[in-house]
């Protein structure tokens, strides 16, 4: 949950987004420094255990992690990450006992930097490839040969492998088990590695007042803050500009070690680090459409994004039927499985949400039932989608009814300002008042367009999750029937509305023109699509808890998918309210399976 202040905003919002990313920076070289002068007194490998001990606390404090919803796998992927964590700050000490601070981070920066580049197919990565070797020549001392810390050097080295490695793995862990949590985990496990051995070999010296003190600062400075800010950030500006803040790290390493630490730095190291600045910040500016970034928590050093060729899909399984009734469409990730659809997609990950119990007790102060377990599986979802999209993933969520829709977009506004295709057989536009049974899967589009109780429209305090003229509402066709909120119309608002008898008047290729148009506006950085399967015809998809005559066949409800979903700017797609128990001899979730696939590998193979 997250904490807030007595405005019930989260205590971070007021503070500007930049100010944060460079607050984290100085964070990760301010603990560097701390850490520098530890050294000496509890040695590499307690210095390196203090940090990685309080850092774990400190970071299992904030996120909190499910210890029971972890499976084989996860574990694994925890014990692989911490392990290249625990080698990544050996090495990085290593480095900065022997060489001045920003000459280590840039030594460092050398990993992040080379796997964006090695990921390029642009002829203009060359040249920031060859500026960042010079600066890199530059900043070891290469021209004066005698004055080479070879040691030094190599450390430095060393410890960009290990984040080129964490950048490579950690996406795949915070996919399966959330970002904060999977830090946390890992931090942990590398803290279990190093904390005996410092123990055994350190004779006590971690142990004093001073050592603990210096080391609770340094995990203080380098995790907690650092990350806590750095997150709260990314989620609020382009990650490119993200990526072109962090670059900065080298230069302040540089300044905290000469003011701080009295390290003298050459004009010839000054100028190699400035080049593996600019090389950075070219090669960012020129991976600006992709999504990928590292999270901003471990040592210092800059996160270039790294470009994918292709976006694999992440299938999230959400079964709630909070928003609903719990009459079988919580089973349906569990049908779509056994229809072959997980093998289809090549994904052999899979997250799966966690959903607490159903009340049928409708709450006296929202008016609807399960607004709190709504509200946990939406932050829950938004943790999954956003970590899948920092892995370069194509985040693809199986429902459950059409509340758990508010997780990605609460994931996606955190990021920035993004559309929705809504296509739906209901406008889902309702008030809770004017809902007989209380249930948000009539009222979802309301809500995610900030209409409606605040604990369920106002999430992390973002509302709205999407503007009004950011959201396509397509072949709606009950007429008439929680298309009101209140007494303002749907078509009242600026949302762009296209009903069942006008998809089929335009034609399905102009109105998708159309949609688009609506949702890849420059202002907008992508958008979501709401697949609601009861948008189908009732004759085609009859596995549904609300019945109506007419909707999309098959092939219209691909064309339709498909076109979205080729679209570069296309972020993401989940699916809901099928209902397997109406489908005994499972042929519906078969003809659904093929749906999801076609519509999905366009959008993987763009």
């Amino acid at each position: 949950m997250t904490r807030r202040t007595a405005t019930g905003r989260p205590p971070l919002a007021a503070v500007p987004a930049p100010v944060l990313v460079l607050g984290g920076v100085v964070g990760l070289e301010g603990g560097a420094a701390v850490a520098a002068t530890l050294i000496p007194r509890a040695g590499i490998a307690g210095t390196v255990s203090l940090r990685l001990g309080f850092g774990a606390l400190g970071l299992l404090a904030l996120s909190r992690p499910r210890l029971r919803s972890l499976d084989r796998r996860t574990v694994l992927l925890v014990a692989v990450v911490g392990s290249v964590l625990a080698a990544h700050h050996l090495f990085f000490y290593e480095a900065i006992h022997r060489l001045p601070l920003g000459v280590a981070v840039t030594l460092e920066f050398v990993g992040p930097l080379t796997v964006a580049l090695l990921g390029s197919q642009r002829r203009v990565d060359v040249l920031w490839a060859a500026l960042a070797a010079i600066g890199v020549a530059g900043a070891a001392g290469i021209a004066a040969i005698g004055h080479i810390n070879v040691a030094g050097v190599a450390f430095g080295l060393g410890a960009g492998a290990c984040w080129a490695g964490y950048i490579a793995v950690f996406p795949v862990l915070a996919a399966r088990a959330g970002r904060g949590d999977g830090l946390a985990l890992s931090t942990a496990w590398a803290a279990a590695a190093i904390v005996p051995y410092a123990v055994v070999t350190g004779h006590g010296r971690i142990f004093t007042a001073h050592a603990l003190l210096f080391g609770a600062v340094v995990a203080l400075l380098s995790d907690v803050i650092a990350y806590t800010v750095q997150s709260e950030a990314l989620g609020r500006i382009p990650r490119s500009l993200f990526s072109i803040l962090t670059s900065t790290e080298p230069a302040v390493g540089a300044i905290l070690g000469l003011t701080a630490l009295g390290q003298h730095i050459t004009a010839q190291q000054w100028a190699g680090m400035l080049a593996v600045v600019v090389a950075s910040i070219g090669a960012t500016r020129s991976h600006q459409t992709s999504p990928a970034a590292a999270p901003a928590a471990v040592s210092a050093t800059s996160r270039p994004l790294v470009r994918g060729r292709m976006m694999n899909p992440l299938l999230i399984e959400v079964p709630s039927p909070l928003g609903l009734r719990a009459t079988g469409l919580e089973g349906a990730p569990d049908a779509l499985r056994a229809a072959g659809l997980h093998e289809r997609l090549g994904s052999p990950e899979v997250v799966r949400i966690h959903v607490p119990p159903y009340s049928d007790v409708r709450d006296p102060a929202t008016g609807v039932l399960n607004p709190h377990g709504i509200a946990a599986v939406a932050h829950d979802v938004a943790g999954a989608v956003g970590a899948a999209l920092d892995g370069d993933r194509f985040p693809v969520l199986l429902g459950g009814d059409c509340s758990i829709m508010l997780g990605p977009l609460l994931a996606l506004k955190r990021r920035g300002r993004y559309g929705l295709v809504f296509l739906d057989g209901h406008a889902d536009f309702q008030h809770p008042d004017e809902e007989p049974n209380g249930e948000v899967a009539s009222l979802d589009l309301a809500l995610a367009t900030g209409r409606g109780p605040a604990a369920l429209a106002d999430l992390d305090g973002l509302r709205p999750l999407v503007r009004d003229e950011d959201v396509a509402l397509v072949g709606y066709r009950v007429l008439g029937d929680n298309d009101h909120f209140l007494d303002e119309h749907v078509r009242s608002t600026a949302i762009k509305v296209v009903d069942l008898p006008e998809l089929r008047d335009a034609g399905t290729g102009r109105v998708l023109a159309e949609v688009l148009a609506a949702v890849t506006k420059p202002e907008l950085e992508g958008f979501w699509v709401h697949l609601d399967v009861d948008v189908l015809d009732d004759a085609l998809m009859p596995a549904v808890d609300y019945r109506h005559p007419g909707g999309m066949s098959w092939e219209e409800a691909a064309k339709v998918l498909s076109g979205l979903l080729t679209s570069d700017r296309a972020r993401g797609l989940e699916v809901t309210i099928f209902n397997p128990r109406l489908d005994p001899d499972g042929s519906i979730a078969r003809n659904l399976a093929d749906l999801i696939v076609t519509s999905v590998q366009a959008a993987t193979r763009r």
